[in-house]
């Protein structure tokens, strides 16, 4: 997993400072009819959107396509944190959100309600071969589990009514609707993935999928980029013996596609763990499996 860098950490407190500022001379903007609301992921905001039905103003502070990992937040989205009734972090240790807000919570308003959507979520240990024994490290990437999406759907609804009940109808209709969004997503990948025998091994570039595994197959999952950067000569010897390499686009997975392909007969397969549209990617995921799996 990549380290957010210093000089990461230093914009983004600068870019607080200036968004501060900002904010005390432009506390307007194009939603100043509804109050907003923030989350970390595209995902999240999809999920929010579904629940609020257009009440609040659902702002993410990760562009769609940036690694969680990484990246820091733009100066519009700091103003829109600090003029926001509730930000609704992950919580999981997602490292933008550990690096980011160790270094700025101290500065948000009092005013700004911090949610953590993982309190009941039971986590499983990050699969890395390289960590040490002992290793207490947990996987962040919950929300490639459907299951764990309802629970955090129910968190967010929860403070939701709280923080607005005036919207609780509203706001009961949209997670209703969310939650329905998932159980028919449940319901495709479990029928994609009747079939699959047992003892299979799935190798993804970055390790994200591994509670989408544990609830559907039980299946161990290789992670290609554990510990840092990966050469494309070392990718062959990871393989477990797998010819089908799963990779977000915009993991080096997707750059070194074609000549994995020429060079080692490994294929490449797209599947994004980040996407707002998270659903329909599990489902996508789903039908990879179908096809590139073994059957019983």
């Amino acid at each position: 997993m990549k380290n957010t860098t210093l000089i990461a950490i230093i914009a983004a407190a600068a870019l607080i400072i200036a968004g501060v500022a900002i904010v005390l001379t432009n506390e307007n903007n194009s939603n100043n009819d509804k109050d907003t609301i923030v989350v970390t992921m595209g995902w999240q905001k999809d999920m929010l959107d579904t629940i609020c039905d257009e009440q609040l103003n659902v702002v993410q502070m990760l562009a769609d396509g940036v690694s969680p990992h990484e990246e820091y937040s733009t100066p519009s989205n700091v103003i829109s944190l600090h003029s926001a009734s509730i930000y609704f972090e992950i919580g999981s240790g997602v490292e933008w959100e550990e690096e980011f807000f160790s270094d700025v919570k101290a500065d948000l308003p009092s005013s700004l309600t911090i949610v953590n959507c993982n309190d009941s979520i039971e986590y499983t240990a990050l699969v890395n071969p390289e960590a040490e024994e002992g290793s207490s490290e947990t996987d962040p990437h919950i929300w490639t589990s459907p299951e764990i999406l309802k629970e955090i759907a129910a968190v967010a609804l929860e403070q939701l009514i709280t923080s607005y009940p005036e919207y609780k109808d509203v706001f009961t209709t949209g997670y209703d609707s969310y939650i329905g969004e998932v159980d028919h997503a449940e319901d495709y990948i479990a029928n994609a993935l009747s079939n699959i025998a047992s003892g299979q091994t799935v190798v993804v570039w970055h390790p994200a999928w591994q509670y989408f595994l544990c609830q559907y197959l039980g299946m161990d999952m290789v992670g290609i980029e554990v510990g840092g950067e990966v050469e494309m000569e070392d990718v062959s010897s990871k393989m477990a013996g797998c010819s089908i390499l799963y990779s977000s686009p915009f993991d080096e997975g997707a750059e070194f596609a074609d000549a994995l392909s020429e060079g080692y007969g490994i294929t490449v397969k797209l599947v994004n763990p980040t996407a707002s549209n998270i659903l329909s990617e599990l489902m996508k995921f789903a039908d990879y499996l179908k096809n590139d799996l073994s059957s019983e």
